[in-house]
């Protein structure tokens, strides 16, 4: 016979009290869960929309989530994986969609489901302009299949999973004209002669043209190194925009000559040219009145060989010009650049000899940079004209012709009262002990007097730099001489504060001093512990 033992009512009680405690802990913990989801809530939805993209681009960094959309772009395209509040936050903010690429499969193909997420910008940016990247992939074996089996695709298959380079640039030229901000064609291969056709034909007939289109930049084909004749290269001018207004276009980026691109060249800011004839970067400067940058890495020769130089008493000042890379080489024409054109503001500056970067078999009628009539006669009047030079990278080579001329270089430079940073480069030069002094002895310092004794930073080039890898022991000497001139020294404005040394890639490994002898070692740990940077690049 069972017993039952009734439970006192004050045991029940506590029981009871026990209970209802713990569900209002419960009940706090998520009250105070939910305000601090709210409170995320709440700033989220206060914050700008710049806060917002960058917060929705760091959410959207993973590039495995993206790949298997068939586009290489780490923005929108995660968009689907992630919540509804951060869908809401993605849809209303249209900075989050005003970059928008597109990664072909070949030189005509698009995957379909690539070019919908590239859609999705147009609509979802809003008013604000777009800033458009047109890319073709490497060639991959699934893109050869692609580009050489193209003949096997049943019709019914293309309009689903692939779409046409036409329909693209009908989108981006056609429909909506005015939403481009910036079109850059091809950044990572050579650029498709059909595509400058088609933006030919497309933009000739732009009715309202391109009220926002800024920034222009086409990828073509670069020519031979060693080639002096272009002849089998593609002859045909193409000239875009030329029907349509584009009023506000700043910056041009044409890193080849070949195909030929022509625009309308009047209010550029800034223009990158590589592989373009040395007259026609003459006559852009003189086109061009509001250039703030002008890059010419390496010059072609010019379409009539037979320029003469022609002095003139006027020159035309390029006020604005703050930046400007000029490839040295063509005589008459760099002697028309150094006297026809003022550069009152220019603050950056970088030579380059282009001879350097061609066979001796072919030298397109160059002059050898190391000639002391024209060094003596153009460098020296054209440095000490430069009253607001900051920066300049020289060749080398303009200081090796012989001790006099090379010291008028260094005496012209020294004019120079805003000059902080230099950089002594060289293509393809292997140095002799001679010549290298006529660098470091200029810039060692006799108790804080010298050439450039103003300078904050200098940076040597990779053919220069070598010798310090190798450890050549007087060249190592000389060198920490010059350095400890311009840091262990008492006079504050004429210390040296940063070096950079370029080398190789599997010299980065290592210091740079691993060959050195133990006293130059132990000097290099001087000059570290004065405040010298060190940067091997």
């Amino acid at each position: 016979m069972s017993v039952i033992i009734p439970i006192a009512r004050e045991n029940e009680s506590a029981y009871i009290l026990a209970t209802l405690e713990r569900m209002d802990e419960e009940i706090r913990e998520i009250r105070t869960q939910g305000a601090v989801l709210n409170r995320i809530y709440s700033a989220t939805r206060s914050l700008p929309p710049e806060i917002l993209a960058e917060i929705f681009l760091s959410v959207c960094s993973d590039a495995n989530s993206f790949k298997e959309i068939g586009i290489q772009h780490p923005l929108i395209q995660v968009i689907s994986r992630v919540c509804s509040q951060w869908r809401q936050v993605a849809s209303t903010a249209p900075l989050l969609w005003a970059n928008a690429k597109l990664k072909f499969l070949d030189n005509e193909w698009a995957t379909s489901a690539a070019f919908q997420v590239f859609q999705l910008h147009y609509l979802n940016s809003g008013e604000l302009p777009l800033d458009v990247t047109l890319d073709i992939s490497t060639c991959s074996a699934c893109n050869r299949r692609l580009y050489q089996g193209r003949h096997m695709f049943a019709s019914k298959y293309i309009p689903t999973k692939y779409i046409s380079y036409t329909a693209i640039f009908h989108l981006i030229l056609i429909k909506h004209p005015e939403k481009l901000r910036s079109l850059s064609l091809s950044p990572t291969a050579d650029l498709p002669s059909e595509w400058l056709a088609l933006i030919e034909l497309y933009s000739a007939n732009a009715v309202v043209g391109y009220p926002n289109l800024t920034s222009f930049t086409a990828h073509t084909i670069s020519p031979a190194r060693d080639t002096q004749s272009l002849d089998f290269l593609d002859k045909r001018v193409y000239h875009l925009f030329s029907g349509s207004a584009v009023p506000n276009l700043r910056n041009l980026c044409i890193p080849h000559v070949q195909p030929n691109i022509r625009l309308l060249f009047t209010g550029l800011t800034s223009i990158r040219l590589h592989y373009f004839p040395i007259d026609e970067c003459i006559d852009m400067l003189i086109k061009c009145p509001n250039l703030t940058e002008f890059r010419q890495d390496y010059p072609i020769s010019p379409s009539n060989s037979s320029h003469t130089f022609v002095p003139v008493t006027k020159r035309t000042a390029l006020t604005n010009l703050r930046i400007l890379f000029w490839g040295f080489g063509f005589k008459s024409w760099d002697a028309t650049l150094m006297t026809h054109f003022q550069f009152p503001s220019l603050t950056s500056f970088r030579t380059e000899h282009i001879i350097g970067k061609r066979s001796r078999l072919y030298t397109d009628g160059l002059q050898n940079l190391s000639d002391s009539e024209f060094l003596v006669q153009y460098w020296p009047p054209f440095l000490s004209s430069l009253p607001k030079l900051r920066e300049i990278s020289i060749d080398i080579r303009l200081a090796r012709v012989d001790p006099k001329s090379s010291w008028l270089l260094w005496n012209a430079l020294d004019n120079s009262p805003m000059l902080e940073s230099i950089e002594l480069s060289s293509n393809g030069y292997f140095g002799q002990q001679d010549h290298d002094d006529d660098i470091l002895h200029p810039l060692t310092l006799q108790n804080g007097v010298g050439a450039l004794s103003q300078l904050k930073s200098l940076r040597l080039g990779y053919i220069y730099t070598r010798m310090l890898v190798k450890g050549v022991e007087e060249y190592v000497d000389q060198f920490l001489l010059m350095l400890e001139s311009r840091v262990k020294t008492s006079f504050l404005a004429t210390r040296l504060r940063t070096l950079q040394l370029q080398v190789y890639t599997n010299e980065l490994q290592t210091p740079i001093w691993e060959e050195w002898t133990e006293e130059h070692k132990g000097r290099v740990f001087e000059l570290l512990n004065e405040g010298l940077d060190i940067q091997v690049i």
